[in-house]
């Protein structure tokens, strides 16, 4: 299964430019053009990198990786932010705020890509979050979470079972 990128910038035509390139070295990738269509697709997908702007219509990309880090602890999503802002003061609060890497646009596609596959390998290789898959049905045992048809529809094993009976109320 290719490994799935959400693209996070409100730019269309990057956005294209930069999907294309990453669908031509076989990775599946979504793309939102706001933090609130962001969100929707980090719960209805299991993304495995986000490349992130900083400056989005409705709420900074700040916010929305600060989400992100709270929201996914479970499972570590890897974080490019990928912005003009070049100053140190905002590379720092990115990385402080758990980004993984930080590129100043115009942004080199070889080098996002290289960076992106280098992030993807890392966390693959770190990772311990072994799943159990039968047909359209997956269950990530470390991160707790539930996917039918790559659409994750519980997100927290644990929170289900103590409402009793395993519903679907601690669902993405």
């Amino acid at each position: 299964m290719a490994k799935k990128i959400l693209i996070v910038e409100d730019e269309l035509d990057l956005a294209e430019v930069v999907a294309y390139n990453l669908r031509a070295n076989g990775l599946e990738v979504v793309c939102a053009t706001s933090s609130q269509s962001a969100r929707a697709l980090l719960k209805e997908h299991t993304i495995d990198c986000v490349v992130l702007d900083l400056m989005l219509p409705d709420e900074s990309g700040i916010a929305l990786l600060k989400h992100i880090r709270a929201e996914f602890g479970g499972r570590y999503i890897p974080v490019i932010i990928c912005s003009a802002r070049a100053e140190e003061f905002d590379r720092i609060v990115a990385f402080e705020l758990g980004a993984d890497d930080y590129l100043t646009k115009p942004v080199s596609l070889a080098e996002l890509r290289l960076r992106v596959a280098g992030l993807l390998k890392q966390s693959t290789s770190n990772s311990a979050d072994e799943c159990q898959q039968l047909g359209e049905l997956a269950v990530y045992s470390s991160s707790m979470r539930v996917t039918v048809s790559d659409q994750q529809i519980l997100r927290d094993l644990n929170a289900a079972a103590a409402n009793g009976s395993g519903s679907s109320e601690a669902a993405a």
